[in-house]
């Protein structure tokens, strides 16, 4: 299973400090992952440093896994198991509530097993009065990272832990208020591992790579990170995170790949890119990668540093405009071509390249979310996608700091379950999720 790649185009109904400058960066980290390469080639350069003294000594065998997408909560807020999907609602009052989605039943109701909630009051337990960062889920528990409390100049985050239904909820780990936390979250089952952005006293801020346990909400800062590191990927006990350096406004930099050790403590440059790097991710010990001007995907062995042709004679665009990376689905590696008609309106053609196959598929099934475009992947399970294939709009009744109510327009997303073989085939046979206002 694995978090999805589109965004949804909600946001958390507030803001962090910082929060502009960390989407300034992954539009930086966008632009060069969708720049063609100027050679095939990643070269290796075998660069290593001792940091920390090792954090698992005696234990190799970790085995690291993404929860989330690199980009985190800037990404998308949402999550999912074998059984069902969790969403997000964001209100007008800066309020959220947590929905399910039952792939079973095929309903989609609020995550509150009292049918007669008015869903906007502290006696809800999927009402979230001040918002909510993300979900995700890990070892059979769901968690939100959600803030505790809310003051004129400060935020402070806590990571709660609840049961799949939503009950016995408990706050694990508390935040404190000068740190957030936005980008990509990686686990081993016991601890999370994610970038925090700390504001000092004097207003500057610095990035750190972090653990924290699960069992006792410590927080243990592991490597300082430049503003532009990404963690990109994982695989088994390597953390790998992307590095602008030497950027400036008039001469672009060059990208570094490089790996952070949880065993060794050891920070290794894997890779140094040219300014106009490639679309892709890792996935397992590859990591894929599309040179634009050649028309190919490559694959780097991240353990033995070979380099191989996956697929060739591909339909590319050739500015950061016209071709984006879309995620790991189906073990297939997914890339979305943006084409400019001529009443400059936008038209999509999205792709999948079977990593064992090699074969090519185009996929062309479109809806009317946010604009004419492409069918939003959200998760998946062993047969069948769930997707958002339209929008649906009705009339809430939300309540004011003062008690009273008030109505408002939403707007949510049209959920559906399709078929693995029917979207590769481009059949719409949609399988309705039953709206949530229902």
């Amino acid at each position: 299973m694995q978090t999805r790649s589109s965004k949804c185009n909600y946001c958390c109904a507030f803001s962090y400090r910082g929060v502009i400058m960390l989407k300034k960066v992954f539009i930086l980290l966008g632009i060069a992952l969708i720049l063609t390469g100027c050679t095939n080639e990643i070269p290796q350069v075998g660069t290593s440093s001792s940091y920390d003294s090792p954090l698992y000594a005696g234990e190799p065998n970790i085995n690291l896994k993404m929860i989330t997408p690199i980009d985190g909560a800037l990404e998308t807020s949402d999550t999912g198991n074998e059984m069902g999907y969790y969403h997000l609602k964001f209100n007008n009052n800066q309020s959220a509530n947590i929905t399910y989605i039952d792939f079973n039943t095929k309903a989609h109701v609020f995550l509150n097993s009292d049918i007669s909630s008015t869903y906007s009051n502290s006696t809800d337990p999927s009402w979230l009065p001040f918002g909510a960062v993300s979900l995700f889920w890990n070892n059979d528990k769901l968690y939100c990272v959600t803030p505790s409390n809310v003051s004129a100049d400060a935020l402070s985050t806590q990571i709660v832990q609840m049961d799949a239904n939503g009950t016995n909820s408990k706050s694990l780990v508390s935040i404190p208020s000068n740190q957030s936390m936005l980008r990509g979250i990686a686990t081993d089952g016991d601890n999370l591992y994610t970038t925090l952005e700390t504001v000092k006293e004097n207003g500057e801020a610095y990035f750190s790579f972090s653990k924290i346990s699960l069992s006792d909400g410590t927080i243990t800062e592991l490597l300082q990170l430049d503003t532009t590191d990404v963690l990109f990927g994982v695989y088994k006990d390597k953390c790998y995170f992307k590095s602008l350096k030497n950027d400036t406004e008039s001469i672009p930099g060059e990208w570094e790949l490089y790996s952070y050790s949880l065993s060794s403590g050891e920070k290794h440059i894997v890779a140094r890119e040219t300014p106009y790097s490639s679309i892709g991710g890792i996935s397992g010990k590859f990591y894929y990668y599309l040179n634009l001007e050649q028309g190919k995907l490559f694959s780097l062995d991240l353990e033995t540093g070979e380099l191989s042709t996956v697929a060739d004679n591909l339909d590319l665009g050739t500015t950061p405009e016209t071709s984006r990376f879309y995620g790991f689905w189906d073990n297939h590696f997914m890339y979305i071509n943006f084409i400019t008609n001529d009443d400059y309106s936008l038209s999509y053609d999205v792709y999948g390249i079977d990593l064992e196959s090699h074969a090519i598929t185009n996929v062309s099934l479109m809806c009317n979310y946010h604009g004419n475009r492409y069918i939003w992947l959200q998760w998946e399970t062993p047969t069948e996608f769930l997707v958002i294939n339209g929008e649906n709009r009705y009339t809430q009744t939300l309540y004011a700091p003062d008690g009273t109510t008030y109505q408002e327009e939403q707007i949510e997303p049209q959920f559906a379950l399709i078929k693995k073989e029917d979207y590769w085939n481009s059949v719409p046979n949609y399988i309705p999720i039953e709206s949530l206002q229902n």
